[in-house]
């Protein structure tokens, strides 16, 4: 039986059929060429559905929609079908995963996931009503108020704050973190010492900019305070209510009236950045500028009349061209798997283009630059609209493109349409497809949720959750005590509640999800020890051994015994097509169905389902 196993898997191949014409992008990235205009070297129906809605969703369709597609003779079916995703819940999900991964969102204190919580559903509702990119930022940069109320961003601010001991290192990484996630560039360098006669080698935009420079950046943070009220000490023995009345303020807000305590130690907090400090003071290197006022190094500007530092900030930095850029190059990322620029935050701006490369002496860094300058054009010609920036690109032949099947195209942008770019699926997607393929309908628990469960992974905020202990009380005693009974939520017992969070959190894990509160970060690379897991792995085994518990392979085991050549084949598509979204192509039929024994349907149906979720199919896009 290994045998057949291993030739099964030896035989299955790559397969594509002609694809009917889909609608062209909008954004002019198309050229009239006859191998570019070339509907044959496009993906086909199928694996046009499993890509589109992967990418958007992170989670594969209904079996019933993909049948009506492949059947429809609509010529607009793909633009359609975009346009559907990109509407769904399913598209709201995945995206505020991609934002609560690009801001790290995670617990920010033990015991008290309510910032997280508000963040992520901040999160959800601004990529559910497709706020402008530009205005979701600022919100984020100039959020003032308390962490628990709607809209907040308290966890991109107190992280840091809770997690670094010296007030000015704090101020460094902060901004260190919105220069990496808002305009794609890592300046922790300069935040110790000046770029010249360091970063010539490595970044030639950034060798030079000076530590004043950053100082001055900083500096646009510095009145920026935690804000703890006098009456909230009357609850510091609940953990919760304590900071639920902790504010994020800024001394320079006209409207702030200070009625409480400021989180920050003598002399910092008068709301200036004092460039002072000796040897063994935080994490950097001595500091000696005195007090420096806030100026934005790109423009050298600084807050106007009226405005508060961070409100200064939040305007600056999303009127900068390179924060289009930057959110432009990574969500063609997300969607072709390589960015103009890598890594996503890596950018040179002294290599943007051919200008800036000839004064430095150097070459263009972007792949295809005027291609993402089109994009970005685009983009902030749509108001920042991230929703019509992925339909623009998913319409369009690069996206759509068949890189095993189609013939080299010689046009401008023959790059993205000659690498084959087959990017191993994230821990969530494969964890989804696996139960969708088993039929299993599990929910989730999520910690300071206790009244609702979740039904997909991707709903999730943060990434150690679903929590076996969402819904346990917190006590000495030995006996589990429930917040809500786990069978109000729909679970059988306590064994099933605790048996779905259980397999749903380790599987993840082992599947290379990240794990923000450590700081482990998301692998998404093939490896032999991926294999291997995948094979032998209890979790992945388990319900296909035990397949009593998959409604699906137990219909197909009731099929296969029957010992019908047709039925069996019949068996064989079915499981292809929902393991695989496609069909078994010849050779694969053939050998899957000589596999399955009647007389002992069972073993053979699970062979067969065993094979299926460690074919590469199964764990690429």
């Amino acid at each position: 039986m290994k045998m057949l196993i291993t030739v099964m898997l030896a035989l299955f191949t790559f397969i594509s059929v002609q694809a009917e014409n889909p609608n062209q992008s909008s954004i002019g990235i198309e050229r009239e060429n006859e191998c570019v205009n070339d509907p044959a070297n496009l993906v086909d129906d199928r694996a046009f559905m499993r890509r589109v809605w992967l990418d958007l969703t992170g989670v594969y369709p209904d079996e019933s929609l993909i049948e009506q597609f492949v059947a429809s003779q609509d010529p607009n079916k793909r633009s359609n079908m975009i346009n559907l995703v990109a509407n769904s819940d399913g598209y709201v999900d995945r995206w505020t995963n991609f934002f609560e991964e690009l801001f790290r969102n995670r617990y920010v204190l033990f015991r008290t996931p309510m910032f997280r919580n508000k963040f992520h559903e901040s999160l959800n509702q601004m990529v559910r009503e497709n706020r402008p990119w530009n205005e979701m930022a600022q919100d984020i940069i100039r959020f003032a108020g308390l962490g628990v109320e709607e809209g907040s961003a308290m966890t991109f601010w107190l992280t840091g704050m809770i997690e670094t001991d010296y007030r000015l290192d704090y101020l460094d990484d902060q901004t260190t973190m919105i220069t990496e996630t808002m305009l794609g560039l890592k300046t922790d360098c300069i935040s110790c010492h000046d770029g010249a006669y360091h970063l010539e080698e490595v970044n030639k935009g950034l060798s030079v900019m000076t530590r004043q420079q950053f100082w001055e950046l900083s500096s646009f943070l510095a009145s920026s305070y935690l804000h703890v009220p006098y009456e909230a000490f009357d609850d510091r023995d609940d953990d919760e209510r304590f900071f639920a009345q902790v504010h994020l303020v800024e001394l320079d807000d006209t409207n702030f009236v200070q009625n409480g305590y400021l989180v920050a130690e003598e002399p910092f907090n008068t709301g200036e950045y004092l460039a002072q400090s000796e040897a063994g003071d935080g994490m950097r290197k001595p500091r000696d500028g005195g007090i420096v006022e806030p100026k934005f190094w790109r423009t050298g500007e600084s807050p106007q009349e009226g405005e508060t530092r961070r409100q200064a900030l939040a305007r600056m930095i999303t009127s900068d061209r390179q924060f289009a850029r930057n959110m432009v190059n990574r969500v063609w990322a997300h969607l072709i798997g390589e960015g103009f620029v890598e890594p996503l935050d890596g950018w040179d701006l002294g290599r943007l283009d051919e200008i800036s490369a000839n004064d430095f002496d150097t070459t263009v860094q972007a792949k295809t630059p005027d291609l993402m300058e089109v994009l970005t054009d685009q983009f902030i010609a749509t108001n920042y609209d991230l929703r019509a920036l992925i339909i623009d690109i998913a319409n369009s032949s690069l996206y759509q493109w068949d890189y095993a099947k189609s013939k080299p195209c010689h046009d401008a942008y023959k790059y993205w349409r000659g690498n084959q770019r087959v990017r191993r699926m994230e821990a969530e997607s494969i964890y989804e497809a696996y139960l969708r393929f088993l039929e299993l309908d599990f929910k989730y628990v999520v910690t300071g949720y206790p009244d609702r469960t979740f039904q997909s992974t991707w709903q999730m905020p943060g990434t150690i959750e679903p929590n076996p202990g969402a819904l346990l009380k917190d006590t000495d005693r030995r006996d589990l005590i429930f917040i809500t009974d786990p069978r109000t939520l729909g679970y059988q017992n306590q064994d099933d509640y605790f048996l779905q969070q259980g397999v749903a959190l380790r599987m993840m894990r082992d599947l290379g999800r990240d794990n923000r509160l450590e700081r482990i970060p998301r692998i998404n690379e093939t490896s032999i020890q991926l294999a291997l897991m995948m094979m032998n792995n209890e979790l992945m085994t388990f319900y296909i051994e035990n397949m009593r518990a998959s409604p699906f392979l137990t219909r197909m085991t009731e099929k296969a015994m029957r010992g019908d050549v047709a039925e069996t084949q019949e068996v064989v598509e079915s499981m292809f097509k929902r393991a695989l979204l496609r069909l078994p192509n010849e050779t694969e039929m053939d050998v899957a169905v000589s596999s399955i024994d009647s007389a002992d349907a069972r073993q053979s149906i699970a062979n067969l389902a065993w094979v299926l979720i460690n074919h590469p199919d199964f764990l690429h896009k």
